[in-house]
């Protein structure tokens, strides 16, 4: 497998009019961001394509809060847009796989799946 080149990150900070991020145990996390584009070059690029993988953050410099990826999902408008993306949680459900997992715990089983959809130790906090 060749690996893909990765898109140079993009900072669309200076374009946020609006920004609503949340964070629920029970539901797939929901950002909804407006961007002002009136000179409608957001239209120009894929930044906003469905299935665009975006990682976000907010804060203050030296308090910013921990990093998310978000996968979009709908964009609506045009001189403002109004973008909804999920966590990334939400592609796990887009294949359905059965299988037996023996001779495992269930802690061990979370983080083998956790792992195959790239949710490395890092971003792991699973209970034994």
């Amino acid at each position: 497998m060749i690996p893909q080149p990765q898109p140079e990150p993009v900072d669309i900070s200076l374009s946020i009019t609006s920004f609503d991020y949340e964070d629920d145990e029970k539901k797939t996390d929901m950002l909804t961001l407006s961007i002002a584009n009136s000179d409608l070059s957001y239209f120009d690029t894929p930044l906003f394509d469905k299935g665009t993988t975006m990682i976000v953050s907010w804060g203050y410099v030296g308090a910013m809060a921990p990093a998310r990826e978000v996968v979009v999902q709908t964009v609506k408008g045009s001189k403002t847009l109004t973008i909804e993306a999920h966590g990334k949680a939400v592609l796990m459900n887009k294949e359905v796989k059965v299988r037996t997992f023996e001779n495992m715990t269930r802690a061990e089983v979370v983080r083998k799946i956790a792992l195959e959809n790239g949710y490395g130790p890092e971003k792991q906090d699973i209970d034994n």
